[in-house]
Order: structure tokens, then sequence, then C-alpha cells
């Protein structure tokens, strides 16, 4: 499942939460509305290459 961040159109409260595939609609954690709008966020990067093998 993944996880998606939000921002609330009624109250601006940016928030994140886990989004199931039966999932309808998101609503905001802040004020209880379910006006929200998907933010693009940066994804997250380690560093170095999936086939560095290190000292091997």
């Amino acid at each position: 499942m993944p996880i998606y961040e939000f921002s609330c159109d009624k109250c601006n409260a940016e928030f994140s939460t886990i989004v199931k595939a039966t999932e309808d609609k998101v609503v905001c954690p802040v004020c209880g509305s379910d006006e929200v709008s998907k933010l693009i966020s940066p994804f997250s990067y380690g560093g170095g290459s999936p086939f560095d093998c290190g000292s091997m």
C-alpha cells in the first residue's frame, strides 16, 4: 500500500496517508473534509547502485 501526500483544499493542511486500492476517498485528519489534492512528492534516494556488491 503506497503512502501519498495530500493538501486539504478547505484548511490547507498537508498530510500523508496510506491509500488502499479499495479506498474511494481520503479525508483531511484536521478538518474532516474530503476535498483534498494529491501532492507531487520527491522520491527517496539513498545513493549507490543496486548493482554495487560492496566488498565481494
